[in-house]
């Protein structure tokens, strides 16, 4: 009986469940623009609705919101109605839902959050659904960091492809490939495609040469495809798999797709009784995937994807760098964005109280907020696409995002300078115009207004410059107390004691101002100028000068140093670069052997790095070196030939312990990839390389047993290098590549220039010619005496720091002097812990009383409880939490239907998060995931979670989001503050909030809420589906015949790599399907006759079978000397 049970277990196969999922990738800019992908696009769309009316078994897959979104609200009012029906009847899914397919490695956490919410906002809307599956096919690696935030996102699942060939191949061979992915405090059920997201191999009926099906050549190519699904199989833990049918821009001729594959499907459900193949949807896949296999166990990887390799030489690690100016600005305009949102959030409160404001410019202002605000979101939200901010695109392409950001930045700007005189003018209708400082001059004999709007939540302390005429400038708060300046000259000689200005029609000084300004709050100055042109001498030295502008200054050494009460940065006059830094707490000096190396190489693209040999040193002269003293900061500039570095090290005790460093980098030569190395003295003792992408610190592994492109990662906001004793932090103001070489050196990439294309698509070389200007901040800490709690306070100075540098001072100044009120705020900073960040703050809507609220602990290991109606001088009326992309009422758990596989981490490398995975995250939450409509339906009886109490409590590295309704009973308090808004040096205090260990086991109930964010005509009905609460869903692309060599792991990879072994059943030629399903019935029929004449064999003759007992020597060996009869050993 136990030989026919086993026998029975070995040739009985389950039936294999295929779900082919059409689908089509469309990148939001690439080889063409936004706008010249449309026409291709818009056709997909055409050929797919069409073909779904067809057969009702056709299903499709869409994963993004910008194309479609613009494509439905251009067509007449009957094709409406179809889509509705075919989303309706989830026969059209839209599986990801973000406004694009956001980057996993460059872009800003922020921007993520921004752009996710702008396409759940829009679908929410439109059609009442609110897709549970993050669909990220073509990003070049996974950072964990995006997976994190699509948990706190409420998303049920992820797919992904592109992760290193070597990992991909040990998930294959340990069935790997579905997994839960636990980054920090969260965790996601991840599928990562077998091959890539094409279609099977010789499947995809849109390419040439590839036959259609006909009754000539149905049963051979059937069975092709059988053998493949058979073959992917192999990999996975269940008899389900998640095959994709399309590629990018695929389905133009949608009905030559359908056709073909209509016919196959049929017949393998025919024919093949052990396979079952249907069209499918992400969401179906999942879906089933848990109801089927409830008790399958996952393994759980806690390490991310990066970098990315498709074979030996070719890490994707150069786009981390590619087009620096370009992930500059990108930066910049979300910065823009982020100042217009919250200065909207005033403009909207000060208006909704005040009826002469509302009755004079409500109607002005509302409607170029509805025209301008969606416009700079959608513009920000479209360069994170893996192809924009990469800089993985062609040259015009590159050119076009570039033009979007500056006109998102324009825009920005124009509605800032309105909402700002309408909150600060007295008197409303003065004809007082607004500039940004940048287009202003203080010109001579002048008397202005400067305006400063703080947009983050903290008191900060930031320098202002200033382009002026004259060094006679004086600038003074409303109560005529002086503001401390430090005028510093820009092209000078040297007259009768004093360097002057060379010539009057230049502009010759730059004014500094260091000012404070409380934390989301506007603060006024004013300005006045005389008509001298004199400059102190003592104040300023030149050094090693080729020029003949003033005289050099004679007897110095080798060096030219600048201090402050932290640090003295010493630089050398022969090369112009930093020799090394003192940090003056420990009195250890930091040397810079090399500041600045450089790559050589023929081989690098956009995407990959390929270096040819190590980097040399930058072989250039000086050409001047300024040293600057001042009361405000001490300064050094120096020029060469490639590049100038401005020094900078402030003062003031608040911000004194950072060093600033600008680069101003000249064109660099062809086929070089330029390198900034940063030195920490470590005694040859071992560090550890960590990135930090905003959200935490991620450790890195530094290998020599790595290719060197391989040992590049990306620093989205800067990167740490930390011994047992010191440590070094560089924050950015965009994203590089970084890499450790050595112990003691933080290296950067800061600029490529590469003439060649690296063969992954763009068929062109980068060939970025430009010049960039990018500003650092440095800061050393001596660990050697630091505690636990230090170290976390170091972490959320880090994250401060960041987001000072990232989200600076907006400053406008007027025509003339304004009867400005001397500042403006609506929030509490003093009641904010210094942890806890305001990351967005912006009306839901530009008529409604709702606002976006979200607050990011910054802390990695203790949870914050804040009371929300201590951070406004306006009562709040209602506070709902929120999943991070506003979709769900806060609660909904993560990992439904999934298991952990007990104590099993595969794929365990030697990245991990620095970030405790304390008992306070929100493990502990029960909800019921049902939208109002489906609640209503229930009629479970559950209620809503009163909301009358407004204290929540926050996960370490958490982001929690709020919806909340401000009482319009009371008009707002405008807190005006005399003299430079707060100048005190903020403490770290925690009388405003509490530290707590446990979980927050609130109940809370997900609803479907009706945000209207996007500019859209109105429905006649509001469309709602029941939510079914499941799982995340993605799918994955083969070969791009697009991309000829971007996708990697299809069968003409494969052969560059080392051929796979072929694992497939299809052993026994073109019809080895049927044959084997027919060899099994006909052996399984034999073994139930096997069975039955066994079993009436032991009733009728009943032998003889007593069992002995058989004793274990102490060897361990049997002992059958004791045995009666040794012939009954079995």
């Amino acid at each position: 009986i136990l030989f026919v049970s086993l026998l029975f277990m070995v040739v009985h196969v389950e039936s294999l469940e295929v779900f082919l999922m059409a689908h089509s990738h469309i990148d939001q800019g690439w080889l063409s623009t936004v706008n010249e992908y449309r026409s291709d696009v818009y056709t997909i769309l055409d050929a797919v609705t069409r073909e779904l009316q067809k057969n009702g078994e056709r299903k499709f897959v869409w994963g993004e919101v910008l194309y479609f979104k613009d494509w439905f609200e251009m067509q007449p009012e009957s094709i409406k109605k179809i889509m509705r029906h075919l989303i309706e009847t989830k026969r059209f899914e839209i599986c990801h839902g973000g406004y694009i397919e956001n980057d996993y490695a460059n872009p800003s956490y922020t921007s993520v959050v921004n752009q996710m919410t702008l396409g759940y906002e829009y679908l929410k809307d439109r059609f009442g659904i609110t897709p549970r599956f993050a669909w990220d096919i073509d990003p070049f690696g996974y950072g964990g960091r995006i997976a994190s935030l699509y948990a706190q996102m409420g998303i049920d699942a992820l797919v992904i492809n592109r992760v290193h060939w070597k990992i991909k191949q040990q998930m294959k061979n340990a069935k790997g490939l579905e997994f839960i992915w636990e980054i920090g405090n969260h965790q996601i059920f991840t599928n990562v495609l077998h091959t890539h997201y094409s279609a099977p191999k010789g499947f995809d009926f849109e390419n040439g040469g590839v036959p259609h099906i006909s009754s000539h050549n149905l049963g051979q190519r059937a069975n092709v495809l059988v053998s493949e699904l058979r073959n992917r199989a192999n990999h996975y833990q269940t008899d389900h798999i998640l095959v994709p049918f399309g590629d990018d821009f695929k389905f133009k001729r949608a009905s030559t797709q359908y056709d073909n594959m209509d016919q196959l499907i049929t017949y393998i459900n025919k024919n093949i009784p052990d396979v079952h193949i249907r069209y499918a949807t992400v969401g179906e896949y999942f879906d089933s995937l848990r109801k089927n296999h409830p008790k399958v166990s996952y393994p759980v990887v806690k390490h991310d994807f990066l970098p990315y390799a498709d074979n030996e030489d070719s890490y994707w690690t150069g786009h981390f760098s590619t087009l620096p100016n370009l992930k500059r600005i990108i930066r910049k305009g979300e910065a823009q964005l982020n100042s217009v949102e919250r200065l909207t959030t005033y403009t909207k409160l000060a208006m909704s109280t005040n009826d002469k404001l509302r009755s004079m410019f409500g109607k002005e202002i509302i409607s170029s907020l509805n025209e301008n605000l969606v416009n700079i979101r959608q513009n920000v939200a479209v360069v994170q696409h893996h192809d924009s901010i990469t800089g993985t695109c062609r040259k015009h392409v590159a050119n076009d995002y570039t033009s979007r950001m500056q006109q998102a930045i324009g825009r920005s700007k124009n509605l800032s300078k309105k909402m700002i005189k309408l909150i600060m003018d007295k008197d409303m209708s003065s004809s007082t115009v607004l500039s940004p400082i940048e287009d202003k001059v203080i010109t001579q004999n002048l008397k202005t207004t400067l305006v400063i709007h703080n947009p983050v939540a903290h008191s900060k302390t930031q320098l202002i410059k200033l382009k002026s005429e004259t060094s006679d400038v004086k600038v003074t708060d409303e109560q005529g107390h002086a503001v401390k300046i430090q005028v510093v000259p820009r092209i000078f000689e040297e007259q009768n004691g004093y360097i002057k200005a060379i010539s009057d029609s230049v502009v010759g000084f730059d004014v500094y101002l260091l000012v404070t300004v409380r934390g989301l709050s506007l603060q006024s100055l004013t300005i006045e100028s005389g008509s001298s042109k004199l400059f102190e001498k003592n104040a300023f030295e030149l050094f090693a000068s080729k020029k003949k502008m003033a005289a050099v200054k004679e007897g110095y050494e080798n060096t030219v140093s600048i201090k402050n009460s932290v640090y003295e940065v010493a630089v050398s006059s022969t090369t112009g670069y930093i020799m090394h830094v003192i940090h003056k707490y420990s009195g250890v000096k930091h040397p810079y052997p090399h500041m600045f190396t450089e790559y050589h190489t023929q081989n690098s693209g956009s995407y990959i790095f390929r270096p040819r040999d190590s980097p040399s040193q930058i072989q250039n002269s000086v050409n001047y070196i300024y040293k600057i003293s001042g009361e405000l900061f001490d300064q050094i500039i120096s020029n060469t030939d490639r590049l100038t570095s401005v020094i900078t090290l402030l003062k003031h005790s608040s911000i004194s312990e950072s060093i600033l460093l600008e680069l101003q980098l000249a064109t660099i030569p062809g086929n070089t990839e330029m390198l900034l190395n940063l030195g920490l003295k470590n005694g040859n003792k071992p560090s550890t390389l960590m990135t930090f992408d905003g959200l935490n610190f991620m450790k890195r592994k530094i290998s020599n047993d790595q290719p060197e492109a391989g040992r590049f990662y990306p620093a989205p906001a800067g990167a740490m290098l930390r011994s047992d004793t010191y440590s070094l932090t560089l924050i950015n103001d965009h994203t590089m590549g970084v890499t450790s070489k050595g112990s003691d050196q933080l290296n950067a990439m800061i600029h490529r220039r590469l003439n060649r294309d690296d063969g992954r698509g763009m068929a062109q070389g980068n060939q970025d010619d430009s010049p960039l200007i990018t500003n650092l901040i440095l800061t050393y800490e001596d660990l050697s005496k630091s505690t636990s709690k230090d170290i976390i306070n170091d972490f959320v100075q880090y994250h401060s720091l960041s987001h000072g540098l990232n989200f600076p001072f907006q400053c406008y100044m007027s025509d003339e002097k304004a009867n400005f009120r001397s500042s403006f705020t609506l929030f509490n900073d003093n009641a904010l812990p210094k942890d806890l960040a305001v990351t967005s703050f912006d009306a839901l809507d530009t008529v409604g009383n709702q606002y976006v609220l979200r607050l990011h602990n910054l802390n990695p290991s203790i949870s914050r409880t804040i009371d929300l109606n201590t951070l406004f001088s306006l009562p709040l009326m209602k506070v709902q939490r929120k999943t991070l992309n506003l979709a769900w009422n806060f609660g909904k758990k993560e990992l439904q239907g999934f298991k952990k596989r007990d104590g099993s981490v595969v794929f365990e490398f030697t990245k991990q998060m620095m970030q405790s995975n304390s008992d306070s995250q929100n493990t502990g939450e029960m909800g019921v995931f049902l939208s109002d409509e489906a609640m209503e339906k229930a009629n479970a009886g559950r209620h809503l979670l009163s909301l009358e109490t407004f204290s929540y409590t926050i996960a370490p590295s958490d982001i929690a989001s709020f919806i909340i309704s401000f009482s319009e009973e009371e008009a707002p308090t405008l807190i005006e503050t005399g003299g430079t808004a707060v100048t005190k040096d903020d403490k770290f205090e925690d009388d405003s909030a509490t530290i707590v260990s446990g979980d927050d086991d609130e109940e809370f109930l997900r609803l479907l809420h009706q945000p209207a964010r996007s500019q859209r005509p109105p429905t006649k009905k509001e469309e709602t589906f029941k939510f079914e609460p499941d799982i995340d869903s993605i799918i994955d692309r083969s070969k791009v015949p697009k991309r000829p060599n971007k996708n990697i792991l299809d069968d003409s990879s494969i052969n560059t790599i080392g051929k796979i072994p072929d694992l497939g059943f299809d052993l026994y030629g073109k019809s080895s399907v049927n044959i084997l399903h027919t060899f099994r019935v006909y052996l399984f029929v034999l073994v139930i006759c096997v069975s039955v004449a066994g079993c009436l064999w032991l009733i009728l003759m009943k032998p003889n079978l007593t069992a002995q007992y058989i004793d274990m020597t102490d060897s361990g060996m049997l002992d059958i000397n004791g045995l009666s009869d040794k012939s009954k050993i079995v």
